[in-house]
């Protein structure tokens, strides 16, 4: 069992989800030197929740790989609080479900087509 060697499933889906995208920066950041950021702020999800530990990996794997100058993870309530902070300017990534996306487009869209 994974519990037994000291793992727990929770651990591990957590590193399996963040190993691609950690796996990429050096990539990018090896893309050129002038497409560095200076502030790349992540709205990600609740203090000691999965994503918000998702989100402060990924801050400082762009710091460490010179992708950012500056990041961090942003303490929020939820995707619909996440995507609010990405349109109003005050993150510049946010970690979102797709559901959440699907029900903001279309709000979105009916606001347009009025």
């Amino acid at each position: 069992m994974i519990r037994e060697s000291g793992i727990s499933r929770r651990n591990l889906l957590k590193y399996l989800l963040a190993l691609p995208a950690v796996a990429a920066l050096p990539a990018l950041a090896s893309c050129n030197q002038m497409a560095q950021v200076s502030q790349l702020n992540i709205a990600s999800g609740e203090d000691g929740g999965m994503y918000y530990q998702f989100a402060s990996l990924l801050s400082k794997a762009l710091v460490e790989n010179a992708v950012a100058e500056q990041s961090q993870a942003l303490n929020t309530q939820a995707s619909a609080q996440n995507l609010s902070m990405l349109a109003g300017n005050k993150a510049e990534l946010a970690l979102v479900l797709a559901d959440t996306v699907d029900q903001y487009r279309k709000s979105n869209q009916q606001k347009t087509d009025v």
